[in-house]
């Protein structure tokens, strides 16, 4: 609601006020999933991917710590997508491959199709057009394994886009 309404600083202040607090919750995925959603606000709401960045990064931390191969799946997706928008490649390359690998061995065919569909997008950003539509071949080949058509939509519009802008 503060963000909706335009009060873009005292969204932030209540954002990191929060985080505070939760730190010292005794239940760790309930601070894991919180930090994850603060580092969600600041990557598509503020678009702070610095700070984003740091909330990934310590909600992958205790994914792992606590052995959530799920949520360790999600956060580092998103530490990448962040990663990426900040110009990061090399560590967004390392941190999709990350996930994708978890994802293969959660047998999670629909976050695999989503993940390779994020680091084919990072390899176009670093203008490796030959990568970006392997990942993207890839991805479709995936997404077409888990049926979600929506999935495919998504890598199909990525496929076109590279036709359009690059070849």
């Amino acid at each position: 609601v503060l963000y909706e309404s335009g009060n873009i600083e005292r969204a932030k202040k209540t954002y990191e006020k929060a985080a505070r607090l939760i730190k010292g919750t005794e239940n760790k995925r309930d601070f894991e999933i919180q930090l994850g959603k603060i580092g969600i606000a600041y990557l598509n709401d503020f678009k702070d991917y610095k700070k984003a960045i740091s909330y990934f990064s310590k909600a992958v931390s205790i994914a792992k710590e606590i052995e959530s191969k799920q949520d360790q799946i999600k956060w580092l997706g998103k530490l990448a997508e962040a990663e990426e928008k900040s110009k990061k490649f090399e560590a967004a390359v390392k941190h999709y491959k990350e996930a994708i690998k978890l994802a293969i061995y959660q047998k999670d065919k629909e976050s695999q199709a989503l993940l390779i569909l994020g680091l084919g997008t990072t390899y176009l950003d670093m203008n490796n057009t030959k990568e970006a539509m392997a990942e993207f071949s890839k991805a479709l080949e995936v997404a077409k394994e888990s049926k979600n058509e929506l999935t495919q939509l998504k890598i199909l519009m990525a496929l076109g886009k590279v036709y359009f802008d690059c070849l």
